[in-house]
């Protein structure tokens, strides 16, 4: 019983232990430039407008977990620096809610497993939905990034789609808290 005790101690202990800080995701960056980011995603990446705020590029078929869907990339106003990137993964469009709540809990388990325990979990009734909408969300939280997964659900209708989204860290913001 000890021996075993002590190899699950020592499984547990040698196990990937969450990142300290995270600066973006996948190659792109903080602060990358649009073009720098443009390159980093590949010939894929499209434009959709320089001009054009919040989205500054985007990208179909990219793979989220074991699913495709969509990554955007958006800067602030007046800026060409990437702060932000979401993901969309696709979800079926039979039994939607039912399958947008299954890629939820898949992608909330393998954020656990890379970035470790969320720092908060919620659900709230949907602002911008009907009564039976309803927002959930988990976040994470590091010195230069929040993730936030969310998932939108509206079981009468029977919709629910799902983003993670990484966002640069407000500093200023941070000091307050």
């Amino acid at each position: 019983m000890r021996f075993a005790a002590l190899i699950l101690l020592a499984a547990l202990t040698t196990s990937a232990q969450a990142p300290t800080d995270v600066v973006g995701w996948g190659n792109i960056k903080w602060g990358m430039t649009l073009a720098e980011a443009k390159a980093a995603l590949g010939a894929d990446a499209v434009v959709d407008g320089i001009d054009q705020y919040p989205i500054r590029l985007h990208m179909d078929n990219v793979q989220i977990g074991s699913r495709k869907g969509t990554v955007s990339l958006y800067t602030k106003d007046n800026s060409d620096l990437v702060n932000s990137v979401t993901l969309g993964p696709e979800i079926s469009s039979s039994l939607q809610d039912f399958s947008a709540s299954i890629v939820f809990d898949d992608l909330k388990v393998m954020l656990i497993d890379k970035y470790g325990q969320p720092i908060s979990y919620g659900k709230q009734p949907d602002p911008l939905g009907g009564r039976s909408s309803v927002m959930t969300t988990v976040v994470w939280s590091f010195p230069s990034t929040i993730i936030t997964l969310t998932m939108f659900s509206d079981a009468q209708r029977h919709k629910g789609s799902v983003t993670v989204n990484y966002r640069q860290a407000d500093k200023k913001a941070l000091g307050t808290l």
